[in-house]
């Protein structure tokens, strides 16, 4: 099965390779060209112009709403496993120090959220660019691009792991 996410700076598809009732096997391949991103080898097998894949392996978990107001409770296994699964592929997609300043210094104090209507969500501290230019330098739009991204990448990986 192939399905297809668009972004406006890079569409992802995810190909599930094995799916089973606790787990699921998939593959996500970068199908545009980002012009923020570090190069990257393709892998063999895979036609030229297509970017990093990675494989995970996702266990299900079912998703309870109301479960969900006491996240850190009854789910800090998978919202952990969502956050560390995003860092990696932005840490091999993007500029390392970019990607490890957003994880220390913003995405530290970032909280996840879930509603019915629009799924997951990412609600960010105040003023995330103030935060990072102080420790690295980094032009703000690269900044608000890269932050976008990662912040898509985490609900994406909160979407895999909730199969929501």
């Amino acid at each position: 099965m192939l399905y297809r996410k668009s972004l406006p700076e890079l569409a992802v598809a995810t190909m599930i390779l094995e799916k089973s009732a606790d787990s699921v096997v998939y593959s996500r391949i970068n199908t545009q060209k980002d012009p923020l991103r570090n190069s990257s080898t393709p892998l063999d097998g895979l036609p030229s112009g297509l970017g990093r894949s990675r494989v995970h392996i996702v266990p299900m978990t079912e998703l309870d709403v109301e479960k969900f107001e006491d996240k850190y409770v009854h789910y800090f296994t998978e919202l952990q496993k969502a956050y560390k699964n995003a860092f990696e592929e932005m840490n091999d997609t993007y500029d390392s120090e970019l990607v490890h300043a957003i994880d220390q210094l913003v995405l530290n104090e970032s909280e996840p959220f879930f509603d019915e209507q629009s799924g997951f969500s990412i609600q960010l501290p105040a003023t995330p660019f103030d935060r990072v230019r102080n420790q690295i330098i980094v032009d703000q739009e690269k900044f608000e691009h890269v932050l976008e991204r990662y912040v898509a990448t985490i609900e994406d990986e909160l979407e895999d792991i909730f199969d929501y």
